[in-house]
């Protein structure tokens, strides 16, 4: 087993977040360029730390590991949002992950319309009923995709400038954002 091996296995196994991050730094030294999966792990233990803009960034290097690649990114013929202003075009998001992780950052869809977008989110069919009623999604989609302009999965938006921006004017994200009317 390699040194980076050894120390990410570490990492994995450590209950201290501080002994874990540094575990996970130390394999990626070791293995700067193709450690895809000890960054996603080490983005998950700086969240939990608290560290959210380092956090979110290393979080982003789930799209590395071929494992995750393979069960949550679509090939879409679409440009990915880079973070840009949207000025009126239409966005699809789509939700990669849970249930409980889609509930958790469909508030973000406030934000995307903020910049201009026209959000359209590609929804689990289960989740359909609750997400009508969040006034910042123009269209919900199950099956059939509509057309749209650029894509983003939704856990990432956290990771972009404008959302940790809004992160650094209040200490949290309110529940504001989320507006669910009984329906």
């Amino acid at each position: 087993m390699s040194q980076s091996a050894r120390r990410y296995n570490y990492g994995c196994l450590k209950g201290n977040l501080k002994e874990a991050i540094a575990s996970y730094r130390e394999a990626i030294g070791l293995r700067p360029a193709d450690y895809g999966k000890a960054r996603k792990n080490l983005g998950m233990v700086l969240l939990l730390s608290g560290d959210l803009k380092q956090g979110w960034a290393e979080y982003e290097w789930r799209w590395q590991c071929p494992d995750f690649q393979k069960e949550h990114q679509i090939a879409f013929s679409r440009p990915r949002w880079d973070g840009a202003d949207l000025q009126g075009r239409r966005i699809l998001l789509y939700a990669e992950q849970g249930f409980g992780d889609v509930i958790q950052f469909i508030r973000y869809a406030t934000v995307v319309r903020e910049r201009g977008g026209r959000v359209l989110f590609a929804c689990p069919e289960l989740l359909l009923r609750l997400f009508r009623s969040i006034p910042d999604i123009e269209q919900l989609f199950v099956y059939t995709l509509p057309d749209f302009d650029v894509w983003a999965p939704l856990m990432s938006l956290p990771s972009w400038p404008l959302v940790q921006m809004r992160r650094e004017r209040s200490t949290e994200i309110t529940a504001d954002l989320l507006q669910i009317r009984r329906t």
